[in-house]
């Protein structure tokens, strides 16, 4: 196994430089508002100015270091990534990994991807169960050091995809979806808290299932901030309720309320990094008509209250 190294999720101890700076979204869309589905580039430093902010951004981000040494300080410790070192950095962690100068030269190649560049026109259960349900992980920044056959193992992944990327041969993006695919499941069967294992269903996943799932989730993303109802998403995707709620629990293995509650609280979450409304604003915000059951729901998925959560990341009440 590698050597897998905590950062950015105690509840104890210090926290470090996280009160002195403001924890920033990073933008994931481009100059025209399109979502950016991925970026795959070589970083070469020489000096200090381009240390990075603490932040956070909803895709999967996996660096191999390639020369000098790599420091990230948002945990209770900080990191050091030496050269042949990878570094994966999960949706939504808090990290800052910037060069080291006192060790000289750095370069790194950094794979950033959302796995919806992933997604296939025709979804089988797997897919829905592996690729559309989020995967967990059990960390949020981890390490593997450069003597483990999991660092050879992403390393050569990595450098086949920046090959692949620079020199965009025929085919290169179809190329990039296999060899993204196949780093992203190995991330996932590795790093990911296992999932529930989906009931058999008797019948065939078909085209219209998976148009519909997308469409129901689709619709959620758009509205979770008003109060939606399982009857009218049901209802959006021309089914009724019993058949909905069937459908959606054995397509996400998640109840309908489950999976609603849990998108509302990832949008506070990041609310309460980058926003500077009160937790009772973000609150409603996000859905929620009562702080009270807010705070509660908050501290059940993520472990701490929400204010001491924006607190604790961004020094501020």
């Amino acid at each position: 196994m590698p050597e897998i190294v905590y950062n950015g999720n105690k509840e104890e101890g210090s926290v470090g430089n996280m009160e002195k700076k403001a924890v920033r979204a990073e933008r994931e869309t481009d100059s025209h508002g399109k979502r950016i589905l991925y970026d795959i580039f070589a970083h070469t430093h020489t000096d200090f100015e381009d240390r990075v902010r603490p932040h956070t951004h909803t895709y999967f981000e996996i660096i191999l270091i390639e020369e000098g040494v790599g420091v990230d300080t948002c945990g209770d410790a900080p990191i050091y990534a030496v050269a042949g070192d990878v570094v994966f950095i999960a949706p939504n962690a808090i990290h800052n990994l910037y060069h080291a100068p006192e060790f000289g030269k750095y370069s790194s190649i950094v794979v950033k991807f959302s796995p919806q560049f992933l997604y296939p026109l025709d979804a089988t259960q797997s897919d829905i169960d592996s690729l559309f349900t989020a995967p967990c992980f059990k960390l949020p920044v981890n390490l593997f050091r450069k003597e483990s056959a999991e660092a050879a193992q992403l390393g050569e992944m990595i450098r086949g995809i920046y090959r692949e990327r620079s020199e965009k041969q025929l085919g290169y993006e179809l190329a990039l979806r296999a060899k993204l695919s196949e780093l992203y499941l190995f991330l996932v069967r590795l790093l990911a808290r296992a999932p529930e294992v989906s009931a058999p269903t008797v019948e065939r996943l078909t085209d219209d299932s998976v148009m519909k799932l997308k469409a129901a989730l689709s619709y959620m993303e758009q509205n979770y901030t008003y109060n939606i109802s399982m009857q009218e998403v049901a209802e959006q995707v021309g089914m009724d309720y019993y058949q909905f709620s069937r459908f959606f629990r054995r397509m996400t293995n998640k109840r309908f309320n489950e999976y609603l509650s849990e998108l509302r609280l990832s949008r506070a979450k990041k609310m309460l990094l980058t926003d500077d409304k009160t937790v009772s604003e973000v609150a409603m915000e996000c859905g929620f008509d009562y702080l009270s059951y807010f705070s509660d729901k908050f501290k059940k998925l993520y472990g701490i209250a929400p204010q001491d959560f924006r607190k604790k990341y961004r020094g501020k009440e």
